[in-house]
């Protein structure tokens, strides 16, 4: 019995099978542009997608279900490119535009813009909370065999349901948005940021020490108090966080989760009090 995929990789499936005439065609107008591929341009627009749509809806398929042997040679997708290649040549088209009309082009667009369509959120492009998760728990193994430090800053925006009712829901996606770009903009290269969903956010700080993620939190706050003096913010925003660390607080993703909500929670009773 072949394996199925599941989670994000079946999602990316498809969304590939989904876009494949989309993803097709953006093949070909690439092809088009600054004439890469001369002798597209002689065809049809029919004649230009050729057999691209199914070679691409057949790549999810193998995503989605993976058997080695449809890859193998002799098999139906081999024999798919084989005659897409052989028509191709019959037009005029040399090896070189063949080999990377039929296979380089299809596989590396199709994957690249819907993987990352998987694993980032819409609104603001960061990471979404499935794959910053996967992140946090890969960084954290990596500081078990390194003895290195991981912290985890969580924060959501305070009073955030009146900034929609008062503003409107289009002002806080801007809102979002904006304070995603600050979040993302306070990262070292190798730290990582997701949007955990609706107004919580997370960053990921790497090799970190003890003071690391109150620095980081103060850099953020006065980054939103700066734009609030300046009216770049159309609406009023603050932020409530908490902060845990690896290897202090827990062993892994779940727990430090747990301990830095806990601790937003606390900090959001005490601002109240």
């Amino acid at each position: 019995m072949a394996a199925v995929t599941s989670g994000p990789l079946a999602q990316l499936a498809d969304e590939i099978r989904t876009e494949a005439w989309t993803l097709a065609l953006a093949v070909v107008e690439e092809g088009l542009r600054d004439d890469t591929i001369p002798p597209l341009a002689r065809l049809g627009r029919v004649g230009q997608l050729g057999d691209m749509p199914t070679f691409i809806a057949e790549l999810a398929e193998h995503l989605l279900h993976p058997k080695p042997e449809r890859l193998r040679r002799g098999s139906p997708l081999a024999a798919l490119v084989r005659d897409h290649a052989r028509e191709r040549e019959a037009l005029g088209f040399a090896p070189r535009d063949i080999v990377t009309e039929c296979v380089v082009a299809y596989f590396d667009r199709a994957t690249s813009e819907l993987s990352h369509k998987a694993r980032h959120d819409a609104l603001t492009d960061l990471l979404n909370h499935a794959s910053f998760t996967r992140e946090l728990e890969l960084e954290i193994e990596r500081a078990k065999r390194y003895s290195a430090g991981v912290t985890l800053v969580f924060f959501d925006l305070d009073d955030f349901k009146e900034v929609n009712d008062t503003y409107g829901h289009p002002a806080g996606d801007q809102a979002l948005k904006r304070v995603a770009q600050l979040l993302r903009g306070g990262l070292r290269q190798s730290d990582l940021a997701g949007r955990m969903g609706g107004d919580e956010f997370a960053a990921l700080l790497v090799e970190s020490d003890q003071n690391t993620g109150e620095t980081f939190l103060g850099r953020l706050r006065a980054r939103l108090g700066e734009l609030s003096e300046s009216g770049e913010l159309t609406v009023p925003l603050a932020i409530s966080a908490g902060v845990s660390r690896y290897p202090d607080d827990g062993d892994d993703a779940q727990a430090l989760f747990a301990v830095a909500d806990t601790r937003l929670y606390d900090a959001k009773r005490a601002s109240a009090a």
